[in-house]
């Protein structure tokens, strides 16, 4: 019966963890159990007084980049109350620790993230400060707490091969030629960043699992807090051709059934390869204004600086504005509004899509070579994977390669973190004109030190010029 009495002892010594490893699903399993453990009580009420530790462990868990050098916890046991006394993670440099129990039907827990590495992976990484806190009881709970990101490094196609996706999605054709193929046709254009949506009907809602919304009994809708995430700088998205530094303060809240989002992220510097040309983010900001879908708005800047068929230099920018499942694209050169036909043309080939035609016709003699100009942007693709390769081949944060067939000119640039604070870059030009253009050095170093968020110190030094600036970078809405 429920009124049975109990009584008993367990005793752990030194039982390895290892037992457990065929039916969990890591690497590295290894640590050693010790305990002692009175029971008392009956079946309905059973009272157990005691402890257990865990020393000398060890997970790894190679697929997710989970590396723990160090697991240690005691736990402690008196009738229906268990405390959490000690737990300690390590990982490379940095460690986790927290300290809770559980009461009866209410339940807390303080987290401690001291450069903690919660995974350490080639392709994604991330490095955690802060402390948070979560309290529960059967049907609600608060949570609280402040996080800072100052480092992390995501490169996208492995995450998503992580999350289930083998491959990665398939690509729509680039933003241009899918505007160029819309010209040629009587349609209107339209453009679209991901799986293209027939007209008149309505995007799919994502349908990825809610893990959270899972959460036993009504604890998930009743659940509030508000938790800060700060990211300094530091911070990657990357793919193979595209590479970003972000910035910014989140406010994750929750004050009714779904959770928001609350805050803006800066693109501090970046690039994005098109068709074999670097495109330089001039400026950017992410910005979430809440609500159910979390879904942000969009304020980037683009900018790819070339030279044209007659050797002037010009400045083609694509504005990015809008929602990030509907973004707006606006193209100008010099300043001027220019359409989506003309702004892939001046890419590919340096001129105006109606002068290249006229040229065409008119003489084959002419500076404007199809054949040649074909060859330049087949060059330009093979550089562009040139930059690729050399960026895995070398740990470094930032990378760029521009090559100017109208001048014969190229740069070759790399970047990388010395402190979280302090950025130093190193570009290299080459080329027949440098020695004609007294503008131009050979190399130019530069360090970048933060102050404050956007107050910067900005020391140069190359053959022809060597300075110190004091620079403040704000993002333009």
């Amino acid at each position: 019966t429920k009124q049975t009495p109990l009584s008993g002892e367990l005793i752990l010594k030194n039982l390895p963890l290892t037992l457990a490893k065929p039916f969990v699903p890591v690497d590295v399993l290894e640590g050693f159990l010790d305990g002692r453990i009175n029971l008392t009580g009956n079946l309905e009420t059973p009272h157990p007084q005691g402890s257990v530790t865990l020393t000398q462990g060890k997970i790894d868990v190679n697929r997710f980049g989970v590396h723990y050098n160090t697991v240690e916890a005691s736990i402690g046991m008196a009738g229906k109350a268990i405390s959490l006394d000690t737990f300690l993670l390590k990982s490379r440099k940095g460690n986790l620790q927290a300290k809770g129990g559980y009461q009866g039907d209410h339940s807390a827990i303080n987290l401690w993230f001291y450069q903690f590495r919660p995974i350490d992976h080639t392709h994604y990484n991330l490095v955690l400060d802060g402390q948070t806190e979560l309290a529960l009881h059967a049907d609600s709970g608060t949570f609280s707490g402040s996080l800072t990101i100052p480092r992390a490094e995501i490169y996208l196609p492995a995450l998503l091969q992580l999350l289930g996706q083998p491959t990665p999605p398939n690509q729509p054709k680039p933003l241009l030629v899918q505007a160029m193929e819309d010209r040629e046709t009587a349609e209107p254009t339209n453009l679209t960043i991901g799986k293209a949506v027939a007209p008149g009907t309505v995007a799919p809602v994502s349908t990825a699992p809610d893990t959270l919304s899972k959460l036993p009994g009504d604890l998930f809708n009743n659940l509030r807090g508000d938790l800060r995430i700060f990211i300094p700088r530091n911070t990657w998205i990357k793919n193979d051709d595209m590479r970003l530094e972000l910035a910014g303060d989140l406010n994750l809240v929750k004050q009714a059934a779904y959770p928001e989002l609350f805050g803006q992220i800066d693109v501090v510097r970046g690039q994005y390869n098109l068709l074999g040309k670097v495109f330089v983010i001039q400026s950017g900001t992410i910005t979430f204004n809440g609500g159910k879908a979390l879904m942000p708005s969009l304020a980037i800047e683009a900018a790819y600086t070339f030279r044209d068929t007659e050797r002037l230099q010009r400045r083609l920018l694509i504005k990015v504005t809008g929602e990030a499942t509907a973004p707006k694209l606006a193209f100008s050169l010099d300043d001027e509004p220019l359409s989506e036909g003309d702004a892939l043309s001046y890419i590919l080939f340096g001129s105006r899509m109606d002068a290249l035609g006229a040229s065409s016709q008119q003489n084959l003699d002419q500076d404007i070579d199809v054949a040649g100009m074909a060859q330049s942007a087949a060059i330009s693709l093979l550089t562009s994977q040139l930059t690729k390769v050399v960026g895995q081949a070398f740990d470094v944060d930032y990378i760029s390669y521009k090559n100017n067939q109208n001048t014969g000119t190229g740069s070759f640039v790399v970047g990388k973190y010395i402190t979280n604070n302090l950025f130093a870059s190193y570009e290299r030009n080459f080329g027949s004109a440098i020695e004609q253009d007294n503008q131009l050095a050979e190399y130019e170093m530069t360090l970048e030190y933060e102050l404050f968020r956007y107050l910067f110190l900005q020391l140069t030094s190359s053959p022809i010029k060597n300075g110190f600036d004091v620079v403040f970078k704000v993002a333009v809405p």
